[in-house]
C-alpha cells in the first residue's frame, strides 16, 4: 500500500493528527535555518524586500493543533485564514525561485502551509488530497534532513 492509499483510509482527524506529528517533527528543520540564516527574500517582479516571520509555522501548527480540541470553530478558522494570508506571498517567492531555500527547509515550510490550506482546500491543483501532501512533504524534510531513518518513519506513519 501506498503511503497515499494509507492515507486515503484515515479519517480526517487521524489524517491530521498525522500530518500534525510529522509537521511538529520537520519543524526543527525551519528553526534551525532561522536561527542561523535571515527569512528574507526580494520579489524580482517588482523589486520589493519581504520577511517571513520566523515563528509562522510554530504558530501555525499551535493553531491547527487547538482544532483538534473541542473550539470555537469559527475564531479558530478565522486564525488560521490570517496565518495562511502571511504564507502566500513567500509560497509564490518560492515557485517563482525568487527565494531559495535548502530543500529540506522548503518541503518543511510547505508541509506546513498544506496541513493550514487542507483545512479549507481538500483537493490541490494536482488533484491529490492537501492533507496527503503534507504528510508527504513532511516526511520528505524528515528524510531529507536526516532527522529520522526510513524505519522510524514507517513507525512514526503505520504505528
Amino acid at each position: 500500500m501506498t503511503l497515499e492509499e494509507y492515507c486515503k483510509t484515515l479519517d480526517e482527524t487521524r489524517l491530521i493528527n498525522l500530518a500534525v506529528d510529522l509537521c511538529e517533527t520537520a519543524i526543527p528543520i525551519w528553526e534551525t535555518y532561522c536561527a542561523e540564516n535571515k527569512t528574507e527574500y526580494i520579489d524580482t517582479v517588482v523589486g520589493m524586500h519581504h520577511t517571513v516571520r520566523k515563528e509562522l509555522l510554530a504558530d501555525t501548527l499551535q493553531i491547527i493543533k487547538t482544532l483538534l480540541a473541542p473550539h470555537d470553530a469559527e475564531a479558530e478558522s478565522n486564525k488560521i485564514s490570517t496565518l495562511l494570508e502571511e504564507f502566500v506571498d513567500p509560497i509564490i517567492s518560492l515557485q517563482d525561485m525568487d527565494w531559495d531555500l535548502p530543500e529540506e527547509v522548503k518541503l518543511t515550510f510547505y508541509s506546513v502551509y498544506n496541513l493550514a490550506s487542507g483545512r479549507f482546500d481538500k483537493i490541490t491543483l494536482f488533484d491529490e488530497a492537501t492533507l496527503y501532501v503534507a504528510v508527504n512533504q513532511a516526511i520528505d524534510a524528515i528524510q531529507t534532513a536526516g532527522l529520522l531513518s526510513l524505519d522510524e518513519i514507517k513507525r512514526k506513519v503505520y504505528g
